[in-house]
């Protein structure tokens, strides 16, 4: 599901993730049985039936199994409550790798240069292009007086004016006013800054495009060998573009400019960044809605009814409900990273459930200890093989992998309790509602 995603993100997780679990699933019911199978007959491996324990039933008293119901009850408002006050971090540098020296390198860096971004850059091929993108980036300033994000804009034409000839007009009408002999009648310190005037007025001329620095062309024009000239969108210089939310609106200023020379489409890391956090958080919300209703399709097909769908449902829904609970609790926010968790906990904890409401269903009422000590340990160890999986990543300097599977860790615990405490409370409730209390047939 998640390869229908515009995300490039999502769409290799997805791609890899599921022929992942799809080898996984052809080992474990073609392969595994062949090897039992085939150690078996070579006398490698020797099964012997494990004795039938005897039945224990479950007896919940009722002194603390419906004050626990009522506990997770008031954990799953309040998570609910919590949920939609979770935040996201925007900031990059939060979720990198935090090494010491790039910090302080970094906070040098900022304290020598006044600017703290990089511009977005664009080809063009005449200075009518460049005039039109100029005009379009005005046009843009003019137009955002809330929330600006643009500076100025510059070009190779930029270094050669093209009215070079009207302000050396300008020059020489300013020079005769300057040799009016009233002027004489200037003294002292006046007169010193106007001699230093005149002296430069007199050494003005129109500046020749050989003469500006190969060193400050080349920024414009680079190798000769690549045709066209790199038209530059600076930001405003203080303008933080590691921040998220600045980079959408940022590239949502200039990521596809409008001219009279055509339509064109400035690049930088940042417009980058913006783009790919607009697609991303537009894409997670498509995702974990599609993600949970295919998860009901397929559990339905399984039991074939809708109470039963609903009760194993119920239980994945609160663990990962329980998990934004957490989240907000302890100040946890969502990334560029940890955002695909929640379909991956869905999906990965859903089986438990399932297994235990069918294990349930096999042996009928009163059979929840017996389900417990046996497919419950089993889904115990499974939740745990897959909370192992992610726990390395506990260890990680990169804080994006580190929020990868600190998410993980809990959604797997807050699933592995709902579904080994709540769902046989549940369970247990619904029989107590169904058989404890009817009357007696003489």
């Amino acid at each position: 599901l998640l390869m229908i995603n515009d995300f490039r993100g999502f769409y290799d997780f997805g791609l890899i993730s599921g022929m992942g679990l799809w080898i996984i699933f052809i080992v474990y019911f073609v392969f595994l049985p062949s090897l039992l199978i085939f150690l078996e007959k070579i006398r490698l491996l020797r099964i012997q039936p494990l004795p039938t324990e005897k039945e224990h039933p479950l007896k919940f008293k009722k002194s603390w199994m419906k004050p626990s119901l009522i506990v997770m009850a008031l954990l799953t408002l309040f998570s609910f409550g919590a949920a939609p006050f979770l935040k996201f971090e925007f900031d990059s540098k939060k979720i990198r790798a935090d090494i010491p020296e790039v910090r302080l390198a970094k906070q040098k860096q900022r304290m020598t240069i006044h600017r703290v971004n990089n511009p977005a850059a664009v080809v063009i091929y005449s200075r009518e292009e460049a005039d039109a993108l100029t005009e379009a980036v005005e046009e843009k300033i003019q137009q955002d007086k809330i929330s600006p994000t643009l500076d100025t804009s510059r070009s190779y034409y930029d270094l050669v004016p093209p009215d070079q000839g009207a302000k050396l007009k300008v020059l020489a009408q300013i020079r005769k006013l300057l040799s009016d002999p009233t002027i004489k009648l200037v003294k002292g310190e006046q007169k010193v800054k106007l001699d230093h005037f005149k002296a430069i007025l007199a050494e003005a001329k129109a500046v020749d495009p050989k003469e500006v620095p190969s060193e400050v062309t080349d920024l414009f024009r680079g190798k000769p060998q690549i045709p066209g000239q790199l038209f530059y969108i600076n930001a405003i210089p203080q303008l933080e573009l590691d921040d998220g939310a600045n980079a959408m609106r940022f590239a949502d200023d200039i990521a596809t400019l409008k001219t009279k020379k055509g339509t064109y489409y400035p690049a930088s890391d940042a417009v980058v960044f913006g783009l790919v956090l607009s697609t991303m958080l537009r894409d997670s919300k498509k995702v974990l809605i599609i993600s949970l209703f295919s998860i009901a399709f397929f559990v339905f097909l399984d039991f074939r009814d809708w109470k039963k769908s609903g009760i194993v449902l119920l239980s994945i829904v609160l663990g990962v409900l329980w998990l934004l609970g957490i989240m907000w609790l302890f100040k946890i926010k969502f990334n560029f990273y940890n955002i695909i968790i929640i379909p991956a906990v869905m999906g990965m904890s859903i089986d438990n459930s399932i297994h235990i409401y069918h294990r349930y269903e096999e042996l009928g009422r009163g059979s929840l200890q017996k389900v417990l000590s046996s497919t419950g340990v089993a889904a115990m160890l499974a939740s745990l093989t897959n909370a192992s999986g992610f726990f390395g990543l506990l260890f990680c300097t990169h804080r994006g992998l580190y929020s990868i599977g600190l998410l993980a860790v809990i959604g797997v615990a807050t699933c592995l309790i709902s579904t080994l405490v709540f769902l046989p409370m549940l369970l247990q409730f619904l029989e107590h509602i169904q058989y404890d209390r009817k009357p007696v047939t003489p």
